[in-house]
């Protein structure tokens, strides 16, 4: 597996536009970016390109303090500007004058990536980090290590199989809070994410993915992440919120529970308004984990579906990773008892003492394994 990049979240605009569309020449010397502009073979395989993202406070700090300014039009560029899409402009101005916060200018980046064709002929995934909350009150059912979003789907130009809005949509749907004392954030536990994801691509048990009861903020730790019906932090229905109700909601797509409350204020006020506690985001049902790729069918999921598919050459193609964090990787020893396990026993016999230590240690291990050729 090889690590393709790891990207550091600031300075973000100028990073992220110089590591996916810099002019060819200047990244063709860099070992780590092949996959850009050395063409596979035509009957290889589409490369594979896990994305992972750092949640914290950060993603809510602001960028620039109003929209309808010119200053913050001007800070970022038009074409990045426009892409943050909100809401109509005159004169080249939204007419807004909301914040704009970090997180809503790196997606507006990757949605000029995307348009731009950067990764098409590629398969894109999304993963991050479970909160680490693994006892007590507050933790429920715990929340540990990391979990697939979106597994690998086929990037295709003008984006005729929707996976590219879809993941944008992903993205949209990951809530943000100011840097602020208390904040919540699931820290990046980059040794345990990448072992979930050699899970996934070697189509082994799943290990922690559905461990996300204390996720993004949970005012109810009693509801994985699979099962997040209310759009409020306590997601437990009033009393008079009855059976039909819940059945009702729990078939809603997100743009009809973001309506609810004009579409159907007696259900919105019977059922959810009153549950809301604090007013911060509410969990998407976007944030879940991916279950297309488990087996059995959802929601008894034990075992991934590689990616891998059976007959296919990957000499010439392979698997990168581009890490968007903030440089710090922690709390990530919960599972080194299933990773120093032996390939037998679907782990990765690597050591958790003195130099084997951390995420580094995980990187190098994956780098150098042929995952392709089974390791199940």
């Amino acid at each position: 597996m090889k690590h393709l990049q790891t990207l550091k979240l600031r300075p973000l605009l100028g990073l992220l536009l110089g590591a996916l569309l810099a002019v060819p020449q200047d990244l063709a010397r860099a070992d780590d970016v092949e996959i850009y502009f050395n063409p596979a073979p035509p009957n290889a395989p589409p490369p594979l390109v896990m994305l992972t993202l750092d949640w914290r406070p950060n993603l809510g700090s602001t960028y620039c303090n109003n929209a309808n300014n010119a200053s913050c039009r001007d800070k970022m560029g038009q074409e990045i500007y426009d892409a943050l899409d909100l809401g109509p402009q005159i004169g080249g101005l939204y007419l807004t004058s909301q914040k704009v916060n970090l997180f809503q200018t790196f997606r507006a980046v990757f949605r000029l990536v995307f348009d731009g064709g950067a990764f098409d002929g590629m398969k894109i995934g999304l993963m991050m980090n479970h909160d680490d909350c693994l006892s007590g009150a507050s933790c429920g059912g715990g929340s540990n290590g990391g979990y697939v979003l979106r597994g690998f789907e086929l990037f295709e130009p003008d984006d005729a199989n929707g996976a590219k809005q879809e993941l944008l949509e992903i993205f949209k749907a990951i809530p943000t809070y100011a840097d602020a004392p208390g904040s919540p954030e699931h820290k990046y536990q980059g040794r345990e994410l990448f072992f979930e994801l050699y899970r996934y691509l070697a189509g082994l048990s799943i290990l922690n993915a559905h461990k996300g009861y204390a996720d993004f903020k949970s005012g109810d730790v009693g509801r994985n992440l699979d099962n997040e019906l209310f759009p409020s932090p306590n997601k437990k229905p009033m009393a008079n919120c009855t059976a039909a109700d819940v059945a009702a909601l729990s078939l809603m797509t997100e743009d009809q529970l973001n309506a609810l409350s004009s579409t159907n204020p007696l259900l919105f006020e019977r059922c959810i308004n009153r549950a809301s506690t604090s007013g911060s985001p509410r969990i998407s049902r976007k944030l879940r984990w991916d279950a297309s790729i488990e087996t059995p069918a959802a929601p008894n999921g034990t075992k991934y579906i590689s990616p891998f598919t059976d007959g296919d050459d990957w000499s010439c193609s392979g698997v990168y990773s581009i890490n968007m964090l903030f440089q710090v990787s922690q709390q990530e020893d919960d599972s080194d008892n299933e990773i120093k396990k032996p390939l037998s026993e679907q782990g990765l016999a690597l050591p958790s003492n003195g130099a084997d230590r951390g995420f580094p240690p995980m990187i190098s291990r994956l780098h150098n394994m042929d995952i392709a050729a089974g390791q199940a």
